[in-house]
């Protein structure tokens, strides 16, 4: 699916991340700012304790067509450590003229992958303004739980870098703020 964007501020209020007029009181246990605290079991799942992690992929691209594919198939063949999901892949199209979000879409429907979203802005505000407006629906959105993997569409990374990158947020669940 091909969407548009609108563009909005970088910086959430305290309302946007937890809520008006909540206290995070509905938790078992949760600290001054509302946010669960780890040790009520909000952030561990019953297989060995390990925290549930779930994980957004957000690839921003702006006339990418050539690099798109290999990005993604790169992200792809990098796995996840345990303990961790994908929850969202999404490619944040800057207004591209050469096709990015067509070849983002064929990519996604030839074969079993994650789930792929093209967000695709309907004027040019940049990678900066692109992001913003991601935040901000992800926010509108109570996706706080999750952490963002940001990877620009130019870039293969390497296999194993997601595991390496996120394998400090499955032992210690205070880095996932």
């Amino acid at each position: 699916m091909v969407d548009g964007l609108q563009s909005s501020s970088l910086v959430p209020s305290a309302d946007e991340l937890v809520g008006p007029g909540h206290s995070g009181s509905d938790h078992a246990q949760s600290r001054p700012d509302g946010r669960p605290d780890p040790k009520d079991g909000a952030m561990t799942s019953s297989a060995g304790g390990c925290p549930k992690l779930g994980c957004r992929l957000v690839i921003p691209a702006f006339n990418e067509v050539a690099r798109i594919e290999r990005c993604l198939n790169a992200a792809l063949a990098s796995p996840l450590p345990t303990g961790c999901s994908w929850t969202e892949w999404v490619v944040l199209d800057g207004g591209s003229d050469d096709g990015t979000a067509a070849a983002a879409e064929a990519w996604s429907a030839a074969g079993s992958r994650p789930p792929l979203r093209v967000r695709v802005s309907p004027t040019r505000q940049g990678k900066a303004g692109d992001l913003g407006a991601w935040h901000d629906e992800a926010v509108a959105a109570a996706h706080l739980e999750d952490v963002a993997v940001i990877v620009d569409a130019d870039t293969a990374v390497e296999r194993g870098s997601f595991a390496a990158l996120l394998s400090p947020f499955t032992t210690d669940p205070e880095l996932a703020v």
